[in-house]
């Protein structure tokens, strides 16, 4: 009897240590598994710390990516972001909902709006012509967007390079996809930045020309880019254009408050863009062929003034610029404004409903619906009034110029000659005035007036600072005076 009840102490004691063996396990096991939850709870937490270092902005808006941008540092840029980015794949799926990828960091704003790719084009300095591409370079790589504008100003990487003369940045910009058609807040566009900026008088003579030739380099790789946009875009329609305002009824823009992509076609259309585009090719001497390829674009205009440049023509920058060597752009030029006008079928229905012996009749403007740029309601808020006005002025002045065209019978050519800029000059005036014998040659040989006065009542014969330019006028003072005694 004994026997049994200690047998069956004996088994409920075991049971008993077992029970406890297994309730202790358990226990064991339950504490790892939070010790582990607090780790991995641990380990997000500074993971999001890290993370939320990258986002953290100054007053400025600026995160440590938009400071880096800021002083052209490209070995930080490329470190900051190989760390976000394996940080950011470390993180949970639902982890990852709260942070931006990598696309949306690089494309963040900073107060002013700017982002990333702004910021590394905005700084100039005496390295930045080597550290700003290189940061571009790495920023292009992880998709930042390159035509992503200021809101505000409407300036993108690419206005900012040209505005500094990289030819670097610009042409690795262009070859990315950079569009160079599309104008800023008040109008203007990349390839006035740059023709702006190499304009301006340097004292020393050696930076001046080193400046002019930047200028030049810029110019010519953003007209080389647009050329051949225009031309394709020319061939396409095969000298069949639609109208402007079939273009705007066909596009569906989404225009958020970012305005990051807009129709590119319309903008390489408008002949806004292409007047530009041939005076800074003539005012920096491009090569022929490039001029004469923008001539033969439809409704490109060489008597259209320059606003930005004392209201000159391209006539006018052609007299001021072109001599020796380049005088052949001078003679292109007056060979095409001789010429008939030839209509194309934009300016065929520019002119439907015009009475050759009646004058231009007058048109409602409508921003929507133009013969120059028609821009979206949401589009038209994005530029000031003096580019809008631009538009207006230049769609009537289109109008008027082509009903001359229309009676070339009678009408002056000369009149287009002796178009005056902003101090009233003709080309005559500055042909003179910078002794360019060839030009003023050229210009009296086509009627240009030899007694138009400027503002201040000078004529071209009295602006003389050359010998050559006097001795050439007394010529031609002299022999007028002979025909007039023998008539």
């Amino acid at each position: 009897m004994n026997s049994i009840e200690d047998s069956q102490s004996l088994i409920s004691k075991e049971s008993r240590i077992r029970s406890e063996t297994i309730n202790s396990s358990e226990i064991k096991k339950q504490q790892k598994t939070k010790r582990h939850k607090k780790q991995k709870k641990t380990k997000l937490e500074q993971q999001n710390m890290i993370i939320d270092d990258y986002l953290i902005a100054n007053q400025q808006g600026r995160n440590v990516l938009h400071r880096a941008c800021l002083e052209q540092n490209s070995q930080l840029i490329n470190e900051i972001i190989d760390d976000y980015i394996k940080i950011y794949s470390q993180l949970s799926y639902s982890q990852q909902q709260k942070y931006k990828n990598i696309q949306n960091y690089i494309n963040t704003e900073d107060a002013f709006q700017n982002t990333a790719i702004i910021l590394c084009c905005l700084q100039q300095n005496q390295d930045s012509f080597k550290n700003r591409i290189q940061c571009i370079r790495i920023l292009v790589s992880k998709e930042a967007r390159i035509n992503q504008r200021n809101p505000r100003t409407l300036w993108t990487a690419l206005h900012w390079s040209a505005y500094y003369l990289d030819y670097q940045s610009v042409s690795f910009l262009l070859q990315n996809g950079a569009f160079a058609c599309f104008p800023d807040y008040i109008g203007q566009y990349p390839i006035d930045m740059a023709g702006i900026s190499g304009n301006v008088k340097i004292k020393n003579n050696n930076l001046q020309k080193e400046q002019n030739q930047n200028a030049r380099d810029v110019i010519d790789i953003i007209i080389q880019n647009l050329n051949y946009k225009i031309q394709d875009l020319e061939d396409k329609e095969n000298e069949q254009l639609k109208d402007l305002q079939d273009i705007e009824k066909k596009q569906n823009v989404d225009f958020n408050n970012k305005q990051y992509q807009l129709d590119e076609e319309k903008y390489l259309k408008t002949p806004l863009l292409k007047y530009r585009l041939l005076f800074w090719a003539v005012y920096y001497q491009i090569d022929k062929n490039k001029i004469e390829k923008l001539c033969n674009f439809q409704r490109t205009y060489i008597m259209y003034k320059m606003q930005s440049m004392q209201q000159m023509t391209s006539l006018h920058a052609a007299a001021k610029k072109c001599e020796g060597k380049n005088i052949y752009i001078m003679e292109y030029l007056l060979d095409k404004i001789n010429k008939k006008q030839k209509f194309n079928q934009q300016q065929k229905q520019l002119l439907q409903g015009i009475n050759e012996k009646k004058k231009v009749k007058k048109q409602k403007f409508n921003i929507k619906e133009n013969s120059i740029l028609c821009l979206l309601e949401m589009e038209k808020l994005l530029y000031s009034k003096t580019f809008l006005k631009e538009i207006k002025l230049f769609g009537k002045w289109e109008r008027q110029f082509l009903h001359n065209q229309l009676l070339i019978g009678t009408y002056k050519q000369y009149n287009y000659l002796n178009q005056k800029d902003l101090y009233g000059n003709t080309a005559l005036h500055l042909a003179s005035i910078n002794g360019n014998v060839e030009a003023a040659e050229l210009l009296l040989k086509q009627g240009a007036d030899m007694e138009s006065e400027n503002k201040e009542g000078w004529r071209p014969r009295e602006l003389i600072q050359f010998d050559n330019i006097k001795q050439f006028y007394e010529k031609k003072f002299n022999n007028k005076k002979v025909k007039m005694i023998i008539i």
